[in-house]
């Protein structure tokens, strides 16, 4: 009984370390990163991990922010994702980020070019 015991175990163990090995590498281990923050209030910051996610961004703190995003979806389709931060909002742009139709568009449009308008 002790052998089936003992043999019972060096299986599961074996088992264990084959599923292991047959996982995908997809760790977020932090292969690189910098950031750098200078006295007028501007700033930069970039990492790269393990699993292909990537990321950047430079701005002035509270005013405005630009930065990309990478990674490859669980598809294998890579994305990049850009993006803006200021006084007109949170702006990303992508190939997979969605579009509004024209006429929202259009309307976005005629609201800030007459502001006065939705101002109480």
């Amino acid at each position: 009984m002790k052998l089936f015991i003992v043999l019972a175990i060096i299986a599961i163990a074996a088992a264990r370390s084959h599923v292991r090995n047959q996982l995908p590498a997809d760790n977020g281990d932090i292969l690189s990163k910098s950031y750098d923050l200078k006295d007028d209030g501007s700033y930069g910051w970039e990492y790269e991990t393990a699993n292909g996610i990537s990321a950047s961004e430079n701005g002035v703190g509270g005013q405005y922010a630009k930065g990309t995003v990478e990674w490859t979806s669980p598809e294998g389709e890579h994305i990049i994702l850009q993006y803006t931060a200021d006084e007109n909002g949170y702006q990303p742009s992508g190939s997979h980020v969605p579009q509004a139709p024209e006429y929202i568009a259009r309307a976005l449009a005629w609201i800030r070019a007459h502001p006065s308008v939705y101002r109480n």
